[in-house]
């Protein structure tokens, strides 16, 4: 064996720990330690060390090797994961934190393998890269980065040649979003999908032109406005519009319109910047809101924090009384062809149904009386929430063939999450010591979410950090960068602003 292959295998030779591997023992290393287990936890730090020989080497042979390393730690972690989901919304929590101690590790990893292939940028590793979008087995993540990277080398003769079929369409659109101002070459295609048959095309064509911002786009959503498209694909339109332009005018193109002749010219010509508006679609006299944020969308799961400290003073009343308050009042602003679901959560998550129901007079009613009876409990155990959220929303949350069943989540919460408090674990005498790591929250987040079909919108009720705290104790962070990363809204209440919204109401 050569000396720089043994130091990349972590054999004690610890003064060696300088050696350069070279890329063909670097390779070799990812291969053995990355062979499929049945005990991946032996493995684990031999893959740790692999993983730090490959860094810096972009050739194809890494770069297919660091491609199956990523599917083999998919096939360990699969079974779990879907143990896991299963009991979601149905256990204590303490199974739960076992299952995911089980896998997170190779989650991790799968996240480094992704950040070393996205750093690659030879031509040998991009085509190993391009080649991943033809081969369907592979896990989703893997193919949208090869869609990126198959949108930063192909010009727009090739975009077209693709777009030819729904899946080259799907791919060279997500390609498009992920460069933002720089895929503006991608802009015809995206403009001709508005007019695609399949209403996910239509959808892929709207987020693309909300990203690469195009001035050629205003007047082609406007147009989409005026198209008998659903509805909710119309909304999807309104809300690009919203964050091109900054401008909430609803899904009525005569307002677009008169918009349009009086002030968007400038933004059509190019002489305003585009995408600078947060997202949005209602128009301001609609009234749908909570906390600020418009209900303007078809499939809604609000996600509720429901733990002790909700209970802590908020105005006149507590954070619970307060944000239950509101939640009725958006409740009740709902329309009947919109659906709804509530998740409630403290050091467990709990459901209001198994799914999305209609926003009917009698199921908003029952959804009100469930509310007022449901306990406050220990723990904010964020990540459980969101990952049951995610659930709900089935299949079309990654399969880009299906529509989800939610397309919007509101999380309100009063802090940062916290692991599993059970059996004395992370537990001191007033209560847990350690939050979660946001982090994971995010990663995680982002493997539920990768094709941005479902907006996250997020509000921190009360919850300020305390003067001098370190930033990684601020949650008002981790939300804001929760909902940028998913195209939402961030709001921070406090009880003078919530008792200002009261006074309007009344």
């Amino acid at each position: 064996m050569s000396l720089s292959l043994a130091c990349l295998l972590g054999l004690g030779l610890a003064r060696h720990a300088i050696c350069q591997a070279t890329p063909h023992e670097a390779v070799t290393a990812i291969e053995r330690a990355f062979r499929r287990s049945t005990k991946p936890r032996e493995l684990t730090d031999a893959r740790h060390t692999a993983l730090r020989t490959t860094r810096g080497i972009d050739t194809r042979e890494v770069a297919t090797a660091l491609l199956q390393a990523y599917t083999n730690l998919e096939l360990e972690a699969f079974p779990i994961v879907q143990k896991r989901q299963r009991i979601l919304l149905s256990d204590n929590g303490e199974r739960l934190q076992a299952l995911r101690d089980e896998y997170q590790e190779q989650h991790r990893m799968q996240d480094e393998i992704l950040e070393q292939l996205t750093a690659m940028k030879s031509p040998e590793a991009l085509d190993v890269l391009q080649d991943a979008l033809t081969k369907k087995r592979l896990p989703l993540r893997l193919r949208i980065i090869g869609a990126r990277a198959a949108a930063s080398r192909i010009d727009s003769k090739s975009a077209k040649r693709l777009a030819k079929s729904l899946p080259g369409l799907l791919l060279v659109l997500e390609g498009a979003k992920s460069l933002e101002r720089s895929g503006r070459e991608f802009a015809p295609v995206a403009l001709d999908a508005l007019g695609h048959a399949d209403p996910i095309a239509r959808v892929a064509a709207i987020h693309a032109l909300e990203t690469i911002c195009v001035p050629e786009s205003i007047e082609a959503l406007i147009a989409f406005l005026e198209s008998d498209a659903a509805h909710a694909t119309k909304v999807e339109a309104a809300r690009a519009l919203c964050i091109l332009t900054g401008f909430e005018l609803g899904v009525s193109p005569v307002s677009w319109r008169a918009w349009l002749a009086k002030e968007g010219r400038a933004y059509v010509e190019g002489k305003k910047r585009l995408g600078e508006g947060k997202p949005g679609a209602g128009a301001k006299q609609d009234g749908a809101y909570y906390f600020g944020i418009p209900l303007d969308r078809s499939s809604i799961l609000f996600v509720h924090d429901n733990s002790l400290s909700m209970n802590q003073k908020h105005g006149d009343g507590s954070r619970l009384q307060a944000s239950v308050k509101e939640l009725e009042r958006a409740l009740d602003s709902l329309g009947e062809d919109q659906r709804f679901n509530i998740v409630l959560l403290a050091n467990r998550v709990w459901a209001f149904e198994e799914s999305q129901v209609q926003a009917t007079k009698k199921n908003i009613a029952r959804a009100k009386d469930w509310l007022r009876y449901q306990p406050v409990e220990l723990g904010t155990a964020i990540h459980n929430a969101l990952e049951a959220a995610f659930v709900l929303a089935g299949r079309g949350a990654h399969d880009r063939y299906y529509e989800p069943e939610i397309d919007t989540i509101f999380l309100l919460t009063d802090g940062l999450p916290t692991p599993y408090l059970g059996r004395g674990r992370n537990r001191g005498a007033d209560g847990p010591r350690r939050v979660e790591s946001v982090d994971d929250i995010l990663r995680g987040v982002d493997r539920w979410n990768a094709f941005d079909r479902i907006t996250i919108h997020t509000i921190l009720i009360g919850g300020r950090a305390r003067r001098n705290s370190p930033a990684e104790r601020d949650p008002s962070a981790f939300l804001a960068e929760l909902a940028k990363q998913n195209g939402g809204r961030f709001e921070r209440i406090e009880p003078a602003k919530t008792a200002k919204k009261d006074a309007k109401r009344e």
